[in-house]
Formats: structure tokens, C-alpha cells, sequence
């Protein structure tokens, strides 16, 4: 993977290759005859060309705006990519300032008796919804889709937010024959362009070209009259253009953080002005960054100017209570327990503090800046967390890039223990963070700049599970109990809160089958977020009647099939934390049956160095079996090069977690 950063402001003049000829409604016979593509056989559809721009253009607001082109051509192979007709567009909005989505056109096209029927989008058919304060998508499906058919959709998106210049992906699920971008930049305006490549550059070009721009103005007049100005720059342009050309598909792995870690893309960062406008440095640094959000109306400034408020809440909550981990506890607890996340990720507020308040309703960002509003009012040291959760893919922390930052959490010190909470998950305890989190740079808003990482191998995620089956009347009966770890902990939780306790029993005795009769059964801890649950049930088994018994020993088992199917894999293996799993097993004989077979032990390693552990260990005393499993995790990242490794470790582990003993009647 190559992470490139490049001040984009040269004048570099080469042969520029000629575009492809790709012209909206230019669909031919032989296009819409073809069932498949060499690049996947397999494919739903397949992404035919996929050719965006980028430009500044001037204004009438006296200033300049980015005008963004794209078109987009994909041949919809069978009715599985259907959904892919259906086309969002986001645009980004701040105060009265808005993007505008212009020229949208979008058809269908289909073969009918041997000739080409087009359908067209009617503009009446494209519908805006509201994101969030910053966020809004503008929809549309195209019509008339089939098996076979080839859809085009074309749009522009005018932009005065100069610092957004649109990024561009030379990927997606589908495959992709052509993906290309343009960005046409002046020497006046500096943008930093990030690039993350895993592939060659089918071209990497630029070339000088002179450009004239337009910018109007009102003026004033001496009769109090104003009137347009039209002010005129001519200068040198550097027009860039990147394209890759038959692109597979990015495939959605198991146990990968995100996808856009992978992928082949461009980003950008506005800079700076030069010459012939005021020359300025808009490329802030992170002390910089700091001090506007701690000052942001969204963010640093509800924290100063709700404190009479706050301590209106949290006066009667702490009142008697000295010891700031205690008060810390209850405010956390109260903000958990009485507001309801909207699950919403977002760095800034919607919502004011103060509705929040009201509606006891806010996004992530919202509950967790109330938190540390609370807590300042306490008299508790503790500051906002801004970070990037897994799903959201890695920060590049070179430059402060706000707007790739999605989570907001709480810092707190008490006696000198940094302690990180998320008031927004109902079911986590204090001081505990999801997996979802630990994705490498956190920033702490305060004065100081703190940063830290979250890594994944900071979490261990330790289960714990005990079976003891016995003879009684004939039969079996067992016990079991299983203790997971603080991450499946919440999810047990966040599932029985959502589903209620009788359907997750139920759920539980289904994997038993007929049978198994689950006769009693108990969750510890539930009501207690700090601690782990424990699933504690008694079961009994049908009596034993065939000559030869066949039994596995492990009753509860995570790894019954192997994660990794795929023959080959392009990325690294990421889990989301340490695993360490251990199973105990006691079981007597049963009555009037003999072992005829047992699986034999093993201990299996992935590499040298230990990263992988697995134990499987069993003896037999006195008619009783006792049986030891251990799955140990030692690291959370694999590099690709394992991936054969990796994948035949977890084909051994599930075999024998599925081996069975064999018992021969008397």
C-alpha cells in the first residue's frame, strides 16, 4: 500500500492519454447481449465505467466554487444487483450555505425485440432527506431495471466549501472495467491530495492548461443601486488525472475493521491561498484544531455556557457524596440509564445540550458532551474524546482532518487514572469502551492536545465455560455454566433487552435440538453493566436407546464452522480483540454403555512465536471424561502472508470441535 501526500500546486506539462469515449445514452447492441464478464464470472453486476471531475469555477457570491461531474455506467446482471438502481448522492450543508445537485440525469436500457429501449429518471423522482445538521442525501431509482439491463446516471454538485473537494474510490463491491478522476487545480489555491493505492495507476498524468474564471460581484453604485461585477483571472491551471481499469471487486472479508482501509482512493485537504489573492495558511495544525473545537458553537462552547444548568442535575444526584469516582459513577450511571441514543455518529451536535436535556434523546456525540458537561459541573476533570471507530476506517493523523473523526466519548481524571466512558450504550459499565472503538488515534479536547492510541490488543475477551454431565435415573442430566466476556456481555444484554429473556431462552434451546431438554435457566448479573453476565442452565437428555452413542463433548461452541472460506484473501486478518476461550468438561459414562472411541489430544500452534494457541486435552478416570479445550489470541493483527496458515489453524480447531465420542452399549 502506497500513502502518498502531495502539495498539488506545480505546473507539470506531459502528453495527457486520450479519455475514454464514454457519452451518456451511447449504449450498443453487443453491450446489452453480454451475461457475464471475464474480470468475474460471478459478478451481479459490473461497474462499466465509473469517470468523475473536479474544478473551480467562479461565483456570483464573489468567491469561487468546486463544480464536481460524475458519470456512472453499470450493467445490472441478474435481479441480486438490483438494488444498485437505486442511486444516493450525499451533499454537505453548514448554516444557510448548502450544496447544490444539479443535472441529474439517469436512464435504463434495455433490449426489447432485438431493439434498444430507453427509460428515463423524471426529475420529479428525485427525493432529499435530512442527515443530520451538516448532512442531507438526495435519492432516485431508475426505472424499468431487469436482468440484463444497463443503467447510467449522470449529476453535478456545486460546492462553495472549498475545503471540500470530493474525494474519489477506484473501487466498490462490484467490479469495476474503469474507474477515472480529474482535478483540475490553480496555482492560487493548495490542496493536499492523499492518496492510498494497493494497485498501479493504469494512468497518473497532469498537464498545464490555461484557464479563465468569472467571478461576479455586486458593486455599489452612486444612486445606492447595485449592480454585477464580473472580475476576470486568467492563469495556469494544473489539470491531474488519475484512472485504474479492471478493478475486482472489494470483498467483504470476516475479520477485517473496515474496507476503506483497503481501498484505492484520493482525498483531499484545502491548504492554502497564494497570489493574486491574500496569501493564507488554512492547513491547521492540531493545537490549532484544538482551540476551534473547545470555541465551536457544536461542540467546546455548549460546555462553558450550560454549567448553571448542569449543576441544576447533578447538585441533587451527588449531593452527600465526596469521593469523585463515586460521583463520576452516579452521573455516569444517571446519563446512561435516562437518555436514549438515536445511535446517530457525528463529532458535532444537532441538537442543543439543552433540548437533550428535555427530550432526554440525543445522537452519540450529543449524550457523551452532556456527560462531560455534567461531570465539569461535579467538579470532575473531564474533556470531550474525539476518535474514529473501526467501521469508520484509520485516521491519518499528519493533519487534523476533523471531518474523519465520528465518535465522541469522555475523559475523566480521578487521581491521576485516566477513565474512558460512553454513556451512550445502555448496557456498557463504567469505564468501558466497545471494541468498535479501539481504532488507533483518540484525541483529548482540552488545552494540553492529548492524543493516545486505542488498540484492539489493549481488549481481552475472556469466556469461560464449565459443563458437568452426570447419570441420574437412567439418564443424562448437565449443567452448564458460561461466563463471556465484557463485549459479549453487552451484546447478550443489548439482544434480551431487544428480543426479551423467553425468546433468547428459547433461541438457546433450539441449538439443542429435540433432544435436549433445557429444564432450568438463569442469567447472573444481568442488571449489573460493570460486571459479566453468566449463563447458568441445567439440561436433560432424552434416554439413551441406540447400540452406538455418539457424543460431542464441547455442548457450547463458537467455532463450529470456519470464518475463513475464501481460497485466497488480499487483506489482513483484524480481530477486534485478544481471545481467550476455555472449556471444562466432567462427563460419567453413560449407564450401560462402554467408550469405544475417543478424539485424540492436541496442541496446535500458528506460528512459531504463539500468536494462535489451541489445547485439546482429555482423559478418562473412573468411567468419568474429563475434557480441557483452550483458543488463545495473542495478537488481533495477521499479515495477508498467514492467511494459509490462518485459515487451515481454524479448520484443525473446528474439526475438533466438532470430533465426537463414540459409546458402545454394554
Amino acid at each position: 500500500m502506497r500513502i502518498i501526500i502531495i502539495t498539488i500546486t506545480m505546473h507539470l506539462l506531459c502528453i495527457i492519454s486520450p479519455a475514454q469515449d464514454i457519452k451518456l445514452g451511447k449504449i450498443n447492441t453487443p453491450d446489452l447481449e453480454k451475461k457475464e464478464y471475464i474480470i468475474d464470472p460471478e459478478a451481479n453486476a459490473v461497474i462499466l465505467s465509473d469517470v468523475g471531475s473536479s474544478e473551480l469555477v467562479g461565483n456570483k457570491k464573489g468567491w469561487f466554487s468546486i463544480a464536481f461531474t460524475r458519470h456512472v455506467r453499470i450493467h445490472i446482471l441478474n435481479k441480486n444487483a438490483f438494488s444498485k438502481a437505486t442511486i444516493t448522492i450525499p451533499l454537505y450543508m453548514d448554516n444557510n450555505m448548502q450544496e447544490e445537485l444539479k443535472n441529474v440525469k439517469a436512464a435504463s436500457y434495455n433490449l426489447e425485440n432485438g431493439k434498444i429501449v430507453e427509460s428515463k429518471l423524471e426529475k420529479a423522482n428525485v427525493f432529499k432527506e435530512k442527515k443530520d445538521k451538516n448532512h442531507l442525501v438526495q435519492k432516485f431509482t431508475i426505472p424499468n431495471v431487469k436482468e440484463g439491463t444497463i443503467i447510467e446516471y449522470q449529476f453535478q454538485i456545486i460546492s462553495d466549501f472549498l475545503f471540500n473537494l470530493q474525494p474519489w474510490t477506484f473501487q466498490s463491491e462490484l467490479p469495476t472495467l474503469w474507474s477515472e478522476y480529474k482535478v483540475a487545480i490553480p496555482p492560487f489555491i493548495i490542496y493536499m491530495s492523499i492518496g492510498q493505492t494497493f494497485d498501479k495507476y493504469h494512468l497518473e498524468e497532469s498537464r498545464s492548461k490555461r484557464v479563465t474564471y468569472a467571478v461576479k460581484q455586486k458593486k455599489q453604485h452612486f444612486s445606492q443601486m447595485m449592480e454585477d461585477q464580473t472580475l476576470t483571472l486568467t492563469t495556469m491551471a494544473t489539470e491531474y488525472r488519475w484512472a485504474m481499469k479492471d478493478m475486482q471487486a472489494l470483498k467483504i472479508e470476516p475479520y477485517i475493521s473496515s474496507a476503506k482501509n483497503f481501498i484505492n482512493r484520493l482525498e483531499f485537504q484545502l491548504a492554502g491561498f497564494d497570489e493574486p489573492l491574500e496569501k493564507k495558511n488554512v492547513k491547521t495544525n492540531w493545537q490549532e484544531a484544538t482551540e476551534d473545537l473547545l470555541k465551536h458553537e457544536y461542540f467546546g462552547k455548549p460546555l462553558q455556557e450550560n454549567q448553571a444548568l448542569f449543576q441544576q442535575i447533578t447538585n441533587p444526584l451527588i449531593n452527600g457524596i465526596h469521593h469523585p469516582r463515586e460521583k463520576a459513577k452516579i452521573i455516569y450511571e444517571y446519563v446512561r440509564s435516562n437518555f436514549s441514543c438515536n445511535n446517530e455518529q457525528s463529532l458535532f451536535i444537532d441538537e442543543s445540550l439543552k433540548n437533550v436535556i428535555k427530550t432526554k434523546t440525543g445522537s452519540i456525540g450529543e449524550i457523551n458532551l452532556l456527560l462531560t458537561g455534567l461531570l465539569k459541573s461535579a467538579g470532575i476533570e473531564a474533556d470531550p474524546v474525539i476518535l474514529s471507530t473501526r467501521g469508520n476506517g484509520v485516521i491519518r493523523t499528519t493533519y487534523p482532518m476533523l471531518r474523519k473523526y465520528n465518535y465522541v466519548i469522555c475523559n475523566v481524571i480521578i487521581e491521576k487514572e485516566n477513565i474512558l466512558l460512553d454513556a451512550s450504550q445502555k448496557f456498557l459499565g463504567f469505564g468501558k469502551l466497545l471494541a468498535e472503538c479501539y481504532n488507533g488515534d483518540a484525541r483529548i479536547i482540552n488545552v494540553q492536545r492529548q492524543s493516545f492510541s486505542l488498540k484492539s490488543d489493549m481488549l481481552v475477551e475472556k469466556e469461560i465455560t464449565t459443563a458437568k454431565v452426570i447419570n441420574v435415573d437412567g439418564s443424562w442430566q448437565a449443567k452448564i455454566i458460561r461466563t463471556p466476556g465484557a463485549e459479549n456481555s453487552f451484546h447478550i444484554r443489548n439482544k434480551i433487552n431487544d428480543i426479551g429473556k423467553e425468546k433468547y431462552f428459547k433461541n438457546i434451546q433450539d441449538q439443542y435440538g429435540d433432544e435436549t431438554v433445557i429444564t432450568s435457566f438463569l442469567i447472573d448479573s444481568l442488571d449489573h453493566n460493570d460486571y459479566h453476565v453468566t449463563e447458568n442452565y441445567s439440561m436433560k437428555f432424552k434416554k439413551h436407546k441406540e447400540d452406538i452413542l455418539y457424543v460431542n463433548p464441547i455442548f457450547v461452541s463458537k467455532w463450529n464452522e470456519n470464518p475463513f472460506k475464501s481460497a485466497d484473501r488480499n487483506y489482513p486478518i483484524e480481530m477486534p480483540y485478544l481471545i481467550d476461550d476455555s472449556y471444562h468438561l466432567t462427563m460419567e459414562v453413560p449407564k450401560g454403555y462402554k467408550i469405544d472411541e475417543l478424539p485424540k489430544q492436541i496442541l496446535l500452534k500458528l506460528n512459531s512465536r504463539g500468536d494462535a494457541i489451541f489445547e485439546y486435552k482429555l482423559s478418562v478416570a473412573e468411567d468419568v471424561i474429563h475434557l480441557n479445550t483452550s483458543l488463545k489470541f495473542n495478537q488481533t493483527h495477521f499479515n495477508s502472508s498467514l492467511y494459509e496458515d490462518f485459515r487451515e489453524f481454524f479448520k484443525l480447531v473446528v474439526n475438533k470441535h466438532n470430533e465426537q465420542i463414540v459409546f458402545k452399549k454394554l
